[in-house]
């Protein structure tokens, strides 16, 4: 397989993995790159490495106001050559089996509809931006069937220094975005990375217009794009842990509400699965400037609770809904009035009950139910209840 030959001083200025990583203790062996450390670095790579971060910063600027047009350079290029772009670049999930042998038939079939994009680096190496899938089917063809016929893809050529790295990881999220599916998981952390790649333009350096342009973007509000960023404040293994499915976006959001080193601490001491209990959670973080020692006593104490209220739902024919409602209305007057009495007359977190008013509305109607009863299950307090005649 051809490989990547990234020149020296491009490393870590371009293509950079964006990801949380998991910083793992107790690490017994450790390989350190020294390829670019100061003894050895020449004023010829310095001057290639403030070149390269100048030429950057100008396509940042220009390509997010001037949308590049790459459709007049079809190229047909080995398929066999064509390697993935950085690791961290493409958030999706990779087609399962069956997926992927619906594409092949397809392209037997019919042929290649749509041809991918490609970047040629400076190194020379194709890396695919947009089909991957398809690639990968091209690939797999030409191996199966041997034929020329797949040695060679239609591709989309994009010049490495035509385009910046925002734009290139936006047409990697839009083309699978509106095509494919995507966890909420990825959504964050794509609109994070793009949020960290914009705030670098000068044009981009206020939140607001960030998170204006990210929900354009996104298709989504802009208070929704607030509290997928608020995840940013995490420590590094909640983000890990967030990503990959471990905690809950909830979970995360509650999280960030105390400092950094707190973070870390819940979830060593109290376990990754236990964060996503948010009832516990809640007391947890309810002292952001607790300390570590009085922190673990706190768990001990929050691990022996159970949750204070929780929700039951309940469905029925229409045939036995004015019996449920009469011996839910029973319970209500009886065991639920005997708690609100200690609190201040009220249900509110004693005993709740909603239901769809729209059905509702048939079902009184038709006298299928008592609307009395119905409005006494309603009902907030006590004195409430009691006046409902």
């Amino acid at each position: 397989m051809y490989k990547n030959k990234f020149d020296p001083y491009e490393k870590g200025y371009y293509g950079e993995d964006l990801r949380p990583k998991l910083k793992l203790k107790n690490v017994t062996c450790e390989s350190i790159d020294v390829s670019l450390s100061h003894s050895n670095m020449t004023p010829e790579i310095a001057q290639k490495i403030a070149e390269k971060q100048e030429k950057m910063e100008i396509l940042k600027t220009t390509t997010v106001n001037e949308k590049p047009n790459f459709y007049d350079n079809l190229q047909m290029i080995p398929t066999a050559i064509i390697e993935d772009m950085p690791e961290g670049w493409n958030l999706f999930d990779t087609p399962s089996d069956a997926e992927l042998m619906d594409l092949m038939r397809s392209i037997e079939s019919v042929g290649l509809i749509n041809p991918i994009h490609v970047m040629l680096m400076s190194s020379g190496a194709y890396c695919v931006i947009i089909g991957r899938f398809r690639h990968l089917a091209y690939l797999n063809l030409l191996n199966i069937t041997k034929n020329k016929i797949y040695e060679k893809i239609p591709a989309y050529v994009i010049n490495e220094d035509d385009a910046d790295e925002l734009y290139i990881r936006n047409m990697i999220f839009e083309s699978n975005f509106k095509f494919r599916s995507i966890s909420k998981f990825n959504l964050i952390q794509t609109m994070i990375q793009n949020y960290n790649l914009m705030r670098r333009t000068k044009k981009h350096r206020r939140q607001l217009n960030v998170a204006m342009e990210l929900a354009k973007q996104f298709e989504v509000s802009e208070s929704t794009v607030f509290d997928y960023l608020k995840v940013r404040k995490l420590c590094d293994t909640g983000l890990y842990h967030l990503y990959n499915g471990n905690i809950t976006l909830k979970a995360a959001v509650y999280l960030t509400r105390v400092p950094k080193e707190i973070q870390e601490e819940i979830i060593r001491e109290f376990g990754v699965k236990s964060v996503n209990a948010i009832f516990r959670l809640k007391l947890l973080i309810a002292n952001e400037k607790i300390s570590l020692e009085k922190l673990k006593k706190q768990i001990e104490v929050v691990n022996t609770l159970v949750p204070e209220k929780t929700r039951i739902t309940i469905e029925v024919r229409r045939e036995l809904l004015s019996a449920l409602i009469e011996l839910l209305l029973q319970f209500k007057r009886f065991e639920a009035a005997s708690q609100a009495g200690k609190m201040s007359g009220k249900f509110k977190n004693v005993f709740n009950f909603k239901c769809n008013m729209e059905d509702m509305k048939f079902y009184l109607e038709k006298s299928l139910i008592n609307k009395v009863s119905l409005n006494k299950l309603l009902a907030k307090s006590i004195t409430e209840m009691a006046n409902i005649k």
